[in-house]
């Protein structure tokens, strides 16, 4: 059973698609960094597995429960920290 895991995600901001087809699974006890661009969908898709943004279709599941994510309802909320930090504090 994965901690997290997202299934076919997609948001779409009027007709740009912010993330398309996004599937990840991301195992208990690991830890997970998402690096790219500025515009790629990172916070979009933590906001998102965070419970705290609506995607415009897909699924998000955990060790506890699984939701359709596309719902019209108060997603559940898991614990999730985004932290952003420039890749040059890290060298």
């Amino acid at each position: 059973m994965s901690a997290v895991a997202v299934d076919g995600v997609w948001k779409f901001y009027g007709d740009f698609p912010a993330l398309r087809d996004v599937r990840l699974e991301v195992p208990p006890g690991s830890c997970l960094a998402l690096i790219g661009r500025n515009g790629a969908g990172k916070t979009t898709l933590l906001r998102i597995v965070a419970g705290q943004e609506f995607p415009s279709a897909g699924s998000r599941s955990s060790a506890d429960h699984q939701r359709h994510l596309a719902r019209r309802r108060a997603p559940a909320r898991l614990p999730c920290t985004c932290a952003h930090r420039s890749a040059a504090a890290l060298a």
